[in-house]
């Protein structure tokens, strides 16, 4: 499976996203926990995964949200699981500094990291680019 990392250029401050599974069958059926995908987060010397649900609409809208994001037309993105809550913000800054913050609740949330880390702009690149790429431009989960 393909994963789509924030690079952030310190291995102690990484935001994966790896996993993605999209149920049509629950999508056409009007299912809102039709998407679901894993996010690692490792900050500082903690790390932790989360699974996260999703309406695949509102994947693409983050999507579409984070690319605006990189190209300064928002200043806020929110990534937020309809499961268990876990959660992740990006907040951008006027010079291109991003700050990435949010809490991260494992199985059953038994066990949650919660974390804040700084990066800029170009961390999110890649990131942002293979999501739309794959998302929007070639379509490659069939929308």
């Amino acid at each position: 499976m393909k994963k789509y990392s924030i690079a952030t250029g310190n291995p102690h401050e990484q935001l994966i996203i790896s996993n993605i599974r999209v149920s049509y069958d629950d999508f056409n059926n009007g299912n809102p926990y039709n998407t679901s995908f894993s996010v690692k987060v490792i900050s500082g010397d903690f790390a932790g995964t989360a699974e996260f649900e999703y309406n695949i609409k509102d994947f693409i809208s983050f999507i579409k949200e984070i690319r605006e994001l990189y190209n300064f037309k928002l200043n806020k993105v929110e990534l937020y699981d309809i499961g268990y809550g876990s959660n992740i913000q990006f907040y951008l800054d006027k010079t291109g500094h991003i700050k990435i913050l949010g809490t991260i609740y494992g199985d059953s949330m038994e066990h949650s990291l919660t974390f804040t880390f700084p990066t800029d702009q170009t961390a999110i690149e890649a990131f942002s680019t293979s999501l739309y790429k794959d998302f929007i431009t070639e379509n490659t989960y069939k929308l």
